[in-house]
């Protein structure tokens, strides 16, 4: 199947713009809900624009996954599978970004790898990385069904019913 970036407005960075936006968009969600909870720790400004910047990297690496066609498998099954299948895959590569962030962090800080992980488990151990990991998912979840459908319809047609006066 050829890739839909080219049959869009502005191809591969339309893509990724608007994977971005979508993405800042949900972890600026994520900042703003950090905020809300009584008794956190305060969520200082400037992560709003690290959230920005994080949302364009990962983006980027989505942009890359789907021009390798990482994570498509199943297209001949029911939407679901392909969509959970891409969803699972896209997920752990963000994981993975997530983790060589982290160790590059903590060796710009001259911290010791060990110590990072333990730090990262301190604030809220296993259980707040694994509640930040299935936030991760749940958010990726729409943006792929949305993508895969949009494949599965045709050139343009999502945008047409989405956003089109006909039908």
């Amino acid at each position: 199947m050829s890739n839909p970036a080219h049959a869009r407005p502005g191809g591969h960075l339309g893509e990724f713009l608007r994977t971005s936006l979508y993405l800042g968009v949900c972890f600026a969600a994520l900042l703003l809900y950090r905020m809300s909870v009584p008794g956190a720790p305060a969520v200082e400004p400037i992560l709003f624009g690290y959230a920005a910047l994080k949302a364009m990297v990962l983006a980027k690496f989505i942009l890359l996954a789907h021009i390798f066609h990482l994570g498509e498998r199943h297209r001949d099954q029911p939407l679901i599978y392909p969509t959970l299948y891409q969803g699972v895959v896209l997920w752990l590569l963000l994981l993975a970004l997530t983790v060589v962030e982290e160790a590059c962090k903590a060796l710009w800080h001259g911290e010791a790898l060990a110590d990072a992980g333990a730090r990262i488990l301190s604030g809220g151990g296993i259980w707040r990385v694994l509640a930040e990991g299935l936030l991760l998912f749940l958010l990726l979840l729409p943006y792929v069904a949305f993508r895969q459908l949009g494949e599965s319809l045709g050139k343009g047609r999502l945008a047409q019913i989405f956003f089109g006066a006909a039908r």
